[in-house]
């Protein structure tokens, strides 16, 4: 079925998993939260005891870094997709 798509449909699906791989990427800003949660930590920490810093800290990065995980998997699945569609475009170009 893939291989039966016109040239321009298939350059626009390859476009259009690159965005998505590209959207749900969040590799790039795992420093910015470690970051962030560091500077959380320092500020909690002047306000409440530390301890309850640390918890409401840790609490902050697992759900921010379970929601990357969540996405990972429609980031592998653009992935997928995308080496087939360019699989099925550089097949087409040697013929």
């Amino acid at each position: 079925m893939l291989k039966e798509l016109e040239d321009d449909v298939l350059l626009l699906a390859i476009a259009k998993t690159e965005a998505i791989e590209s959207h749900y990427d969040h590799s790039k800003y795992l420093a910015a939260y470690v970051a962030l949660m560091a500077t959380y930590l320092l500020a909690f920490s002047r306000v409440v005891h530390p301890m309850i810093a640390f918890l409401l800290t840790a609490g902050i990065l697992a759900g921010i870094l379970y929601g990357s995980v969540l996405e990972k998997k429609k980031r592998v699945e653009a992935v997928f997709l995308k080496s087939l569609l360019t699989q099925i475009k550089n097949e087409r170009n040697k013929k």
